[in-house]
């Protein structure tokens, strides 16, 4: 692994293949640093999902979500230290409580999203919410 990249060894994850072996989803965080750059890939398998509740009550107080995630489950990171994060344009479907429980207080949604779940962002510290047209 090229250590110059900044995130997270392959072993802070615990992770399915899917789609035929062909894509990862992180199922669960198993490092202890509170700042987490989500790799773009494990085991060379691009990450599409962060599975529900893979990162729920780990103290963290930044991620990073790299372009190849599409979907956020449902808890994800529900319970952090969470202030600010960016949600990459990839992404298209937001579970339920998926961001909750932070302390956020600002959130921009990007455009393509078509789902965010009831509470997505709940119990935070909002002040500003920006939701494109793209949300049904």
């Amino acid at each position: 692994m090229n250590m110059t990249q900044n995130y997270n060894p392959e072993s802070d994850f615990s992770f399915t293949c899917e789609n035929d072996n062909t894509a990862v989803i992180i199922t669960d965080y198993t490092g202890t640093d509170k700042t987490v750059n989500i790799p773009f890939e494990i085991c060379g398998l691009p990450v599409i999902e962060i599975g529900d509740e893979a990162f729920v009550e780990k103290g963290l107080t930044s991620v990073s979500i790299p372009n190849s995630v599409t979907r956020i489950g449902a808890y994800a990171f529900d319970q952090n230290q969470l202030d600010s994060f960016t949600i990459p344009d990839s992404v298209t479907y937001i579970g339920c409580w998926a961001f909750a429980r932070n302390q956020l207080t600002s959130v921009t949604i990007p455009d393509g999203i078509a789902h965010i779940g009831e509470s997505a962002f709940g119990e935070n510290r909002l002040t500003s919410v920006t939701i494109p047209d793209s949300v049904v």
